[in-house]
């Protein structure tokens, strides 16, 4: 599951943006906004999936463990 590590190369990659513009190394224009902007959006998405992925695969687990015991009796 490599969702959660994709996202962390986002903020990685915000990051660096952010001081980029912040320093005056990289212009601040609207492409570059544009492009933080972007990139952050897309590692909340990654990072919202990845919590929801997470609780399905979990309550998935419960079930079967539920589903089996009912089975033993």
């Amino acid at each position: 599951f490599v969702l959660p590590f994709i996202a962390g190369l986002c903020d990685c990659i915000e990051n660096i943006l952010h001081i980029l513009m912040l320093t005056g190394f990289m212009d601040i224009t609207d492409f570059s906004v544009a492009l933080s902007g972007s990139i952050t959006n897309t590692k909340w998405l990654l990072a919202f999936v990845s919590i929801i992925a997470i609780i399905v695969m979990g309550v998935k687990k419960l079930a079967s463990k539920k589903e089996k015991a009912v089975n033993e009796i």
